[in-house]
């Protein structure tokens, strides 16, 4: 699977938000794994429209 920043790229993980993948390059820091800030705010506000609980519950 492509890196969904860097096509040429292998991703060696998975966004848990989205399933694309992501390279060692745009690996985040933080223990969410997700492939970007928006990919996780977009999510967050997602879980919370759909079962009105804020997504850290479910990290």
């Amino acid at each position: 699977m492509p890196c969904c920043n860097h096509p040429e790229r292998a991703a060696i993980v998975e966004c848990v938000n989205c399933a694309r993948g992501i390279c060692a390059e745009c690996v985040p820091e933080d223990p969410q794994h997700a492939c970007s800030a928006a990919c996780h705010t977009e999510t967050a506000l997602l879980n919370w429209r759909l079962i009105g609980l804020p997504s850290a519950i479910f990290y």
